[in-house]
């Protein structure tokens, strides 16, 4: 797969997966969680993806003097990078854990995970990972398609314009003017798909900047700001702030893995304006506190 086309389809891929996940749950009554990494550097290894934070494991962890998730996790994705299979087993909490690796095309992308108690039978488990696997599978594939699909219209509306250019060229030969306005629509035609993934890379190279917002973007890359929101949720799926606060998040979690930075410091290399508003936004994403999600996965 192509830059572009990995791009595009890793910007759509979360919202599907999120549909993913609220079906699994209707289906099967239990809840998934998702490490899902936003940007195509770094994916061979996979060794940037933060761990996802069940809620069952939350909850235990809290009882716990020491979380033994930091080890399980690195396991997890050795695995995941060595099969496709779903992997799973008995953690040291208890709990029945499986993950289902999320591949695009060759490259894993993220990892899906599903927790139960100990209570639960073993088919019933395995019952639901299989469940969870072929979710995340149709998503993939659907993502795949969407992306391949905006392709091809683009390259439709691309090859109009240009037989409309030579016919127009062949009946008015003396025109100057009808083959450039022509070009003109043509060239706006084949900006559909770009100016999304122009978008795309501009939000990953700035989203740190505190006062980023559509104005910015849209002057930036000068275009019309409701054409690019227009466009940017149709193709990606999530409005452009829902996916600035998710790549601010990602960024929050890697800081709070291999740093030592109070949340405080980390809120502002995010560009959030402060902590109080990034604790809200990760619990709200991540399930529990920054502070709980470094004592979670950082081993001292």
């Amino acid at each position: 797969m192509d830059s572009y086309r990995l791009k595009l389809a890793l910007a759509q891929l979360p919202t599907r997966l999120r549909q993913a996940c609220k079906l699994f749950r209707e289906l099967t009554g239990l809840t998934a969680v998702i490490s899902f990494r936003s940007s195509a550097r770094g994916l061979k290894d996979a060794g940037g993806m933060r761990p996802p934070v069940h809620p069952l494991c939350a909850a235990l962890i809290r009882t716990k003097a020491e979380a033994p998730c930091d080890e399980q996790w690195q396991a997890h994705i050795r695995q995941s990078l060595r099969s496709r299979r779903s992997h799973s087993h008995t953690c040291p909490l208890g709990l029945l854990c499986a993950c289902v690796p999320i591949f695009l095309g060759e490259t894993l992308v993220g990892v899906a995970k599903v927790v139960v108690d100990s209570d639960t039978s073993r088919v019933a488990f395995s019952a639901a990972t299989a469940t969870l696997a072929l979710a995340v599978s149709t998503s993939c594939q659907e993502t795949l398609v969407s992306v391949l699909s905006d392709e091809l219209r683009s390259l439709r509306q691309r090859v109009a314009g240009f037989r409309h250019v030579q016919r127009n060229s062949v009946s008015s030969v003396d025109s100057v003017d009808a083959p450039s306005a022509i070009a003109g629509e043509d060239a706006t035609g084949a900006d559909h798909g770009t100016i999304v993934h122009r978008a795309l890379d501009y939000l990953h190279r700035h989203y740190d900047e505190r006062d980023l917002s559509l104005i910015s973007v849209a002057s930036a890359l000068q275009c019309n700001g409701n054409y690019l929101t227009q466009r940017f949720s149709q193709l990606v799926g999530q409005h452009m702030h829902s996916y600035i606060v998710a790549l601010r998040v990602e960024r929050a979690c890697q800081e709070l893995l291999s740093t030592d930075s109070s949340v405080k410091r980390i809120a502002h290399v995010v560009g959030f304006r402060d902590a109080g508003r990034l604790s809200r936004v990760f619990r709200r994403h991540v399930g529990v506190s920054p502070t709980e999600y470094r004592r979670i996965f950082v081993s001292r």
